[in-house]
């Protein structure tokens, strides 16, 4: 009778260590993908259900960045906007069992990689960020003195260039959006 026991709790205990890493053991799925061109680089959110091991590497010839998320898929995701300052092309494959790879041909060599993972906060969830950092050279812009007559009033012009961070500002019926708008008129 003490050695059914002991094989009956032992058998209890690699059904409870089962239970606790399953879920763990379980694909990490990819559940959305949103772009986000910025004056200076580009930036790539992949939203994730949970935590994952990720490689981010370049290939050349042609030109692409490639991101292996381990032990992940991918369901069918919102399309993105392309063409982008960088992003020629999006694709994806499986190259190993058990190995997401997400492709993304880009247009230019000269593009500086910067990835990190994100808990979920504020109702988002786990994320991904992969930013292509445009590496141009910044031209500066001259400014010209010019002469202004005295008056009795002084003026000031105050231009609002747009919004920062994930809010767009408002966008038009046409789909024009209005950082994009009050940046050309600043420039």
């Amino acid at each position: 009778m003490k050695g059914s026991g002991y094989f009956m709790l032992r058998l209890f205990s690699i059904f409870c260590l089962f239970c606790l890493y399953a879920p763990l053991a379980e694909a990490a799925e990819v559940r959305d993908v949103r772009l986000w061109t910025a004056p200076d680089h580009t930036r790539v959110v992949f939203d994730l259900n949970r935590s994952i091991d990720y490689e981010v590497f370049r290939l050349h010839a042609p030109e692409r960045v490639v991101i292996d998320m381990k032990h992940s898929k991918i369901r069918k995701v919102t399309a993105l906007v392309l063409p982008d300052p960088v992003i020629k092309s999006v694709r994806y494959g499986e190259p190993k069992k058990g190995v997401l790879r997400i492709v993304l041909d880009v247009q230019k060599k000269n593009i500086g990689l910067r990835s990190f993972l994100l808990k979920p906060m504020q109702g988002k969830p786990h994320r991904l960020v992969v930013d292509l950092i445009r590496k141009e050279s910044k031209s500066v812009t001259q400014v010209k003195k010019v002469a202004v007559k005295k008056s009795q009033h002084e003026i000031v012009i105050a231009v609002d260039a747009g919004h920062g961070g994930e809010d767009p500002g408002a966008i038009g019926r046409n789909g024009l959006q209005e950082k994009y708008l009050t940046l050309r008129v600043a420039k």
